[in-house]
C-alpha cells in the first residue's frame, strides 16, 4: 500500500494524505500506533537511503555480479569459497561481485531412469484378486507380490490352480 501511494502521489501533500489513509486502514484493523509509524519509516528510509548518487550510481553499473555454481566437497569447498572471496575482494572488488552457490548432487542425478521391475517382483503393493465366482479380495504386502500370490494359492485346501495362480495380464 506504501508503495502504490508513493507511485501514484506526484507532491508531498498528496503523499502524505495518501499515508494518513494508510494510517487509518491500520487503525480500522486494530494495529497498533508503534507499528504504523514504524512501517512508513522502514519504507522511506529503503526510498531515500537507497537512492544512489550520480557518481556511484555510475560505478554501479559497471560492476558486474558473477555466479559461480560449485560443487559442495565439505571442507575443500569451504576453503575454495574463502580464497575466492578474498581474491575478489582483494583485486576485482571495483569490477565484479561473486555469488557462490553450493550444489549437492546424489548418485540418482547421474541416472535419468531406473531400472523396470516386473509386476510380481514388487514390494509394498496393494492388489486386488478377483474369483471366477465374481467375488474379489483387496489386500496389502510389504513383501515381494510373488511370494504374497504363492500365500494365497496355497491356503486352497485342495491345492488346486486358483485364479490367484492364473498369470497376470
Amino acid at each position: 500500500m506504501l508503495h502504490r501511494s508513493y507511485q501514484i502521489s506526484s507532491s508531498y501533500q498528496l503523499i502524505h494524505k495518501e499515508f494518513q489513509h494508510i494510517k487509518s486502514c491500520f487503525l480500522s484493523n486494530e494495529y497498533p500506533d508503534w507499528f504504523k509509524d514504524k512501517q512508513i519509516k522502514i519504507f522511506l528510509n529503503k526510498r531515500y537511503k537507497d537512492t544512489p548518487s550520480k557518481n556511484k550510481q555510475e560505478r554501479t553499473t559497471d560492476i558486474r555480479r558473477i555466479l559461480l555454481h560449485v560443487s559442495y566437497l565439505g571442507e575443500t569447498s569451504v576453503q575454495l569459497e574463502k580464497e575466492l572471496r578474498n581474491f575478489f575482494r582483494k583485486y576485482l572488488k571495483e569490477l565484479a561481485i561473486l555469488s557462490l552457490i553450493h550444489r549437492t548432487h546424489t548418485i540418482g542425478d547421474h541416472f535419468k531412469y531406473k531400472d523396470k521391475q516386473a509386476h510380481l517382483e514388487r514390494c509394498n503393493v496393494v492388489y486386488k484378486l478377483k474369483c471366477s465366482c465374481g467375488n474379489s479380495y483387496i489386500g496389502q504386502t510389504q513383501r515381494n507380490l510373488k511370494f504374497r500370490l504363492e500365500e494365497h494359492n496355497r491356503l486352497k485346501s485342495n491345492h488346486q490352480t486358483t485364479d490367484v495362480a492364473k498369470p497376470l495380464t
